[in-house]
């Protein structure tokens, strides 16, 4: 079982020599009292806001706000387009890829206003990413609901002892709606199909 899986087998052999106790039950691993999924929780690599911060907001304004009022009439299409275009000529760093639709799905957040978050770090211990600058965070697994701390767009959550990873959906709420990603099944809110 998990001695067949070569990089759990590597886990295991870790875990081992700190003398970490690894209890693992119908797919489950659980490491000193934290739940691990037997599947890791979809993280994204790539920041999108950051990206954006960096790249793309001398021209269109922090967090893309002197493109509000024209991001709303371009279609799905168009916005991939001009997302990938906009990357590799004026910024000068091209997206392909999953960070394209990362950064994709963060300007489609800017056009439909509802909030964007990412999950952008999981530990059996802390959970961070990227949101919507004003927006609150919360992460759900079961009957725990924890708020997450936010600075800029930045967000983080300490997860306790016990708590399942694997089940845990992360919502943000703003003024302007709410968006929520089931992170054993994706990175980033607003992905396209």
């Amino acid at each position: 079982m998990i001695e067949k899986n070569k990089s759990a087998s590597v886990f295991a052999r870790t875990l081992d020599r700190f003398k970490i106790p690894l209890v693992v039950s119908a797919g489950v691993v659980v490491v000193c009292g934290a739940v691990l999924a037997a599947t890791a929780p979809k993280v994204s690599a790539f920041a999108p806001v950051d990206y954006f911060q960096a790249k793309c907001a001398s021209c269109h304004g922090k967090y893309g706000a002197m493109m509000l009022k024209t991001i709303v009439k371009r279609s799905d299409a168009q916005l991939k387009q001009d997302v990938q275009q906009m990357a590799a000529v004026h910024s000068r760093a091209p997206l392909s890829g999953d960070r394209l639709s990362a950064e994709i799905a963060y300007n489609r957040s800017l056009k439909d206003g509802k909030p964007f978050v990412i999950l952008t770090s999981a530990t059996s211990s802390r959970l961070a990413g990227e949101m919507t600058p004003g927006s609150a965070v919360t992460v759900k697994s079961g009957a725990t609901s924890l708020k997450a701390s936010a600075s800029g767009h930045q967000w983080s959550v300490s997860v306790p002892k016990k708590f399942d990873i694997s089940k845990a959906a992360v919502t943000v709420k703003n003024g302007k709606g709410a968006s929520t990603i089931q992170i054993a099944k994706q990175a980033y809110s607003h992905a396209k199909g």
